[in-house]
């Protein structure tokens, strides 16, 4: 074989072997990229990259080769095309992080936080995250106070003749928007301009389910002494709160507890072993990392230029920010799924629900509520529910992106060669009836919850409408007292 197709058989080779690299990183991306064989995929998701990155400067670097190159030259010419590779990145960072907004790098709760042991995941205190919204249109950073929620300070003693609310929810209470413009800062500062002496507080964190805002109300919430406790509730709880062993949240992280039903009588169980255990294994295979791999995939995952090539490919498909995985497991359990559509059903009562895993998951949605309204009653406060799901907003989002359509005055989806009939307020319909049936307060969706294109939340308007529809039923149902 002459030199010149040795050359040609190496380069191709070393192509295939980057093609074979990035397929194996899809394929462990959706066999185990929901939870199951997480130190697998921790292990193959650090050697990829740097595998990936080695071929593709030898693949640049082969084509500058010369048929007269000596091992030594053509070793010389890969180190030089690596030096001007990391030069051209490092420019054109330092001119993103000049030029170009600060990206928010989104994410449920950090890493790791003091609050990991009571909750699954939290905030760090006293914390600073860059924050672009979704439609890349507003930039702030958001700020979490002396406990780790995104919100201002707040202190246990109650000042006199003030009125505490507590807002109590998952992404939507944390809110996808800069903090001035989070919905409970709203109610607060519309609450005041009507005459009243109010407080909020609030407590959300993204990707938790309803039991553990039932966890954060005990051990929390319940100290502040609030006269009002809001729980918001989104679709997604129902998930959230179900678990199947060996199938965590899309955070990877499991949760230190969970909730069951055994003859409709509501147990929690402790999973803190099993969370130890589980965490340990993970850490073992960090600390089996390289140092130097630690410092370059750091760098690289906060990259300001990546993030916004990344974001503008997003942004030019309508792609959300989740990672291909977690389209994967929205697509089979989420907005866009069949799952939803069984959630919204042409069943008209929450008891005649007949598929037993979704009737479960209703059951022990009640069995919650019921005991946050006990834990609120029983330091004097009022439990009121408030539903982000079931409002005229999540339908338009579901049209704009072509996933349901109307026909004859009615809303139709399609998945797998099958047509069912959507009613977007079915979830606010069951959750009226449990409402209803144990006499939970529910206040009104009267107005439209804006939600960003890229992004099934709401943004900043549909913050404030949210906060309006809460303040024009504390007002008008009578839960407050002008000061």
């Amino acid at each position: 074989m002459s030199n010149q197709k040795r050359k040609t058989f190496i380069r191709l080779f070393l192509i295939f072997l980057f093609l074979i690299s990035g397929i194996a990183e899809v394929v462990f991306d959706a066999l185990f990229g929901d939870g199951d064989g997480e130190v697998l995929t921790f292990g193959i998701s650090f050697f990829l990259p740097y595998l990936q990155t080695f071929l593709l400067l030898f693949i640049l670097a082969s084509f500058i080769f010369k048929r007269t190159d000596t091992l030594k030259e053509m070793i010389f010419k890969c180190i030089l095309t690596g030096t001007i590779s990391i030069f051209c990145f490092t420019s054109l960072e330092i001119l993103s992080r000049i030029l170009l907004p600060k990206p928010v790098f989104m994410r449920a709760g950090a890493k790791w936080s003091p609050k990991d042991s009571l909750y699954g995941w939290h905030d760090l205190p006293n914390h600073q995250i860059p924050f672009i919204d979704p439609d890349y249109k507003d930039t702030c950073e958001w700020t979490t106070n002396s406990e780790g929620w995104k919100d201002v300070e707040h202190t246990l003693q109650k000042p006199d003749s003030v009125k505490r609310i507590l807002c109590i929810g998952d992404s939507y209470t944390k809110a996808h928007v800069c903090n001035k413009d989070n919905y409970s800062r709203h109610v607060e500062n519309l609450l005041k301009a009507q005459g009243y002496n109010v407080e909020t507080i609030s407590m959300g964190m993204g990707c938790w389910g309803t039991d553990q805002s039932l966890e954060a109300l005990m051990l929390e919430g319940i100290h502040y002494k609030p006269d009002i406790v809001i729980y918001q509730f989104c679709l997604n709880d129902l998930f959230d709160i179900y678990f199947e062993p060996g199938k965590e949240k899309l955070t990877g992280r499991p949760k230190p507890f969970y909730y069951n039903l055994e003859n409709n009588t509501l147990h929690r169980i402790d999973r803190r072993q099993y969370r130890k255990e589980r965490l340990q294994a993970i850490a073992d295979s960090v600390k089996a990392r390289q140092t130097f791999g630690d410092v370059v995939v750091g760098l690289v995952t906060k990259s300001f230029f990546l993030h916004h090539i990344k974001f503008l490919k997003q942004k030019y498909s309508l792609s959300s920010y989740l990672s291909p995985n977690q389209v994967r497991i929205v697509k089979d359990q989420g907005p866009i799924g069949k799952s939803l559509w069984h959630y919204n059903s042409a069943v008209d009562s929450v008891w005649n629900v007949t598929n037993k895993k979704i009737n479960y998951q209703w059951r022990l949605l009640e069995q919650l509520m019921i005991r946050m309204d006990s834990v609120a009653k029983a330091h004097n406060a009022k439990f009121i529910v408030f539903s982000v799901s079931g409002e005229k907003g999540i339908r338009q989002w579901h049209i704009d992106h072509n996933q349901i359509y109307t026909k004859n005055d009615k809303d139709y989806a399609d998945y797998d060669g099958v047509t069912y009939e959507f009613d977007y307020r079915k979830p606010y319909k069951f959750l009226a009836q449990l409402c209803d049936k144990n006499d939970f307060p529910l206040i009104d969706n009267k107005r439209i919850y804006n939600r960003y294109k890229n992004d099934f939340h709401t943004n900043a308007l549909g913050n404030l409408h949210m906060a309006e529809d809460i303040v024009d039923y504390l007002v008008t149902h009578n839960f407050l007292e002008p000061h």
